[in-house]
């Protein structure tokens, strides 16, 4: 059997493509029966961008012919990154940025005109958010802060250590994770369950870095041990963990011209006494990305959603809040406090120290060490204990969050509707949500209140509360009047230019192609599919520290491919379902699509289980009701392979060929669209948006061009081999069925199967 995503028959490369495994399946990909017939996204033609300059010497005439310009080459770059992601590749076939001259013979149908307007649109709205002007050098070094002062540094950089400007606030109230109950409490009472069993080696500890701010050392660590003791933050305790813990500071934030600074506790050697942290599912971006709020499901008709907003019976409304120092004001049990005690602080030195400020902390006299009582920043269960007591506060506190209201990670997106209203998200110490309300309501206000009043209740507290159609949330902003999620404007806007830049010259170190993957790698939740865009990146940035190297042709292509298709980075929470589903299955020798038409409450309720980048911890894919093998299903394609390829690579080949099929049709675009898959490979390569195999990655690019030029949110569902009414069509039938020998297959594997 050949290895997966090779063909047999080796294929040359095309000219301005890598050699490589990708190009034979491409090669042998436009031969085939799928690119006999061209799709309209391959025919969009460019705006023409040369032409007379403004005559008129109005300077505000001048500056908007200026921006028509911008905005056209934005669209133009937006077309030749579509159909370049449609052929497979991240090379269009003209330079990004190129001038296009007028071509008055080429007058494209209104169909084809339709598509470029409408990109056209999406150009307009993006230039508007986004400011592009800023200079590239300047912007990359607002991002990776190299050679930069101290006050211009962003939050989270590491800063040498000013005790006077460290943020501790004083937080009278404290919350023992124990007595809030639920899991997080649970597991606190019996602590000693997470330690490493047995524990690390005295080597595997030496080997384990560990890093201190050499500026707080001495006197300095015990005027900082002051500050921390009046926050509340220690308590003297015996050494029960063989290492201590070291400190630092990272910037927090600039306020009356003073750079205040975090607090964080280097825990990586003391971590290793400790087992991995369970898995959490914190609150998602990509779930939120998931919502449907299209009309039918918010009770809208086609004459309401036509209508000015102000007239719908429904308005969708958002809502924020933070807790403040979350971190510090949670308790952890005092005989676990020993596993956390401070390198060079002496208790007695503290203790005296303390009397000065009027403080007589007698316990100090007869302890071994000083600990911190509260969740330490660094501690690899801080976050997972953090995530679980917000999440049982707030479910206890509010009852309108319900368990399947939900937005998590690696979860489905919850159903939000009239009958369902709330959809919300926890994230560590941020939360938010979305609620379906009556016009002029008070639903959201009363959320945002019970909330509120929950966390006070406990001994925290809430601020940064926002309530409203627009808000951010997780780096994000979204415009519920619109029904978009979009990057925040001017990070992104800082974010496109370091990119632009970095393109433009060609030289950057590893670590600033880095910084800048690891922002595009956060805007890509948004849009899934640009994951398939990043491949030789990936490879650059592991490269040993440097300087500014030459950046392979490769990782540029691809970097500038990102750029412009930076107007495509949203989520366009408006779109319906399709009512069409398609099976698809491959054969040795054939692939086949089969489809049928649903309600669209069914379609979306099956749908919203293939919204999800994989499946729960390790759990098989949930297949689709069995009843619908039973529904009418027709044959809608079947293509002859023209050359042998591994079965995952067809299976692929398959589930591009069922949005093709169906995105021709202009009722078929701007909608959710519900594919059906027996292969759990394809399933997991599309849903995580890219693969490291080549043909794969290939295909993943492929229906990336057609999702992003068509407006398609594609949601992907597992069905049993022995149910998959494409499996007949796939091995010769000309009608929908399932073929007998899979049949026979199956019956046997349930007779051997105990």
């Amino acid at each position: 059997m050949p290895a997966a995503g090779r063909s047999r028959n080796h294929v040359p490369s095309r000219q301005g493509l890598p050699v490589s495994e990708s190009s034979a399946i491409q090669t042998a990909a436009e031969s085939g029966l799928e690119t006999r017939s061209r799709d309209p996204l391959q025919d969009v033609p460019l705006f023409a961008t040369e032409g007379k300059a403004s005559s008129s010497g109005v300077r505000r005439v001048q500056q908007k012919h200026r921006q028509r310009g911008e905005v056209l080459r934005l669209t133009n770059d937006m077309i030749r990154g579509v159909q370049a992601l449609y052929r497979g590749s991240v090379q269009p076939t003209t330079d990004f940025g190129a001038r296009v001259r007028p071509n008055s013979a080429a007058v494209p149908s209104p169909e084809i005109e339709g598509l470029r307007r409408e990109l056209l649109d999406v150009a307009e709205d993006h230039h508007r958010r986004i400011d592009g002007n800023l200079c590239a050098r300047a912007a990359l070094q607002q991002l990776t802060k190299e050679g930069l002062a101290y006050n211009h540094v962003s939050r989270g950089d590491v800063v040498r250590a000013k005790v006077e400007n460290i943020d501790l606030p004083a937080t009278d109230s404290k919350v023992e994770i124990s007595a809030v109950g639920g899991v997080a409490g649970d597991l606190i009472r019996e602590w000693p369950k997470i330690l490493r069993d047995p524990p690390p080696s005295p080597a595997e500890v030496a080997q384990t870095g560990s890093y201190g701010d050499p500026a707080l050392r001495g006197k300095a660590r015990i005027r900082l041990a002051v500050r921390m003791w009046i926050a509340g933050m220690l308590r003297g305790c015996r050494k029960t963990c063989p290492v201590g813990v070291d400190v630092f500071t990272v910037h927090k934030k600039t306020k009356d011209g003073v750079d205040l600074q975090r607090l964080i506790f280097d825990l990586r050697r003391v971590n290793l006494f400790f087992v991995q942290p369970w898995p959490c599912a914190v609150g998602s971006l990509s779930a939120m990305c998931g919502l449907d709020l299209s009309d039918r499901n918010l009770g809208r008709s086609a004459e309401q959603s036509s209508r000015p907003d102000g007239d719908a019976e429904w308005e969708l409304v958002g809502l924020v809040g933070d807790v403040p120092d979350f971190f510090y004001r949670v308790l952890i049990p005092e005989e676990m406090t020993g596993w956390f005690w401070l390198q060079d602080v002496d208790p007695v030195e503290l203790y005296e120290a303390l009397l000065l400020e009027g403080i007589k902390a007698e316990e100090l006299l007869v302890a071994e060490a000083v600990g911190v009582q509260v969740l330490c920043m660094g501690w690899s269960w801080a976050p997972w204990f953090a995530q679980e007591l917000l999440q049982e506060v707030l479910m206890k506190g509010v009852p309108e969050f319900e368990p399947d209201g939900a937005m998590r990670h690696k979860h489905p997106p919850p159903d939000i509707s009239p009958e369902h209203p709330v959809a919300y998200l926890e994230y560590i110490d941020d939360f938010g949500a979305v609620v379906v309300q009556p016009r002029e309501s008070s639903m959201a206000a009363s959320v945002q209140s019970r909330a509120r009043d929950a966390l006070r209740a406990c001994g925290l507290d809430v601020h940064k509360e926002a309530l409203g159609a627009v808000f951010e949330l997780l780096g994000a902003e979204s415009d519920l009047n619109r029904r978009l999620v979009l990057p925040k404007s001017e990070k992104f806007g800082v974010v496109i230019c370091a990119t632009r830049g970095v393109v433009m010259s060609g030289f950057a170190s590893p670590h600033e192609v880095d910084v800048l993957l690891g922002h595009w790698t956060h805007y890509a939740l948004l849009q899934r599919t640009l994951y398939s865009i990043m491949d030789e990146v990936y490879e650059f940035v592991r490269r040993p520290p440097s300087g500014p190297v030459a950046i392979p042709q490769g990782v540029r292509r691809e970097l500038a491919m990102l750029v412009a298709l930076a107007p495509l980075v949203r989520a366009d929470l408006s779109l319906d379902w399709c009512p069409v589903v398609s099976m698809v299955d491959a054969g040795p020798q054939l692939g086949a699509v089969v489809y049928s038409e649903f309600k669209r409450a069914d379609v979306a309720k099956e749908g919203r289980l293939g919204l999800v980048t994989g499946w729960e911890y390790g759990m098989p894919p949930s297949p689709v009701p069995e009843a619908w093998s039973n529904r009418g299903w027709r044959l809608g394609a079947q293509q002859q392979w023209r050359n042998q390829e591994h079965n995952n690579i067809t299976e692929g080949r398959c589930v591009v060929m069922a949005v093709q099929r169906l995105s021709r049709c202009r009722k078929r675009r701007q909608c959710r669209m519900l594919v059906v898959t027996d292969s759990l490979v394809a399933l997991g390569s599309f849903r995580k948006g890219r693969s490291s195999n080549q043909g794969l990655l290939y295909l993943s690019r492929r229906l990336a061009g057609l999702t992003m030029g068509y407006n398609i949110r594609v949601a992907l569902r597992y069905v049993p081999s022995e149910r998959n009414m494409a499996d007949g069509p796939s091995r010769g039938a000309h009608y929908a069925c399932v073929a007998k020998e899979t049949l026979h297959k199956a019956a046997r594997k349930s007779t051997t199967t105990p």
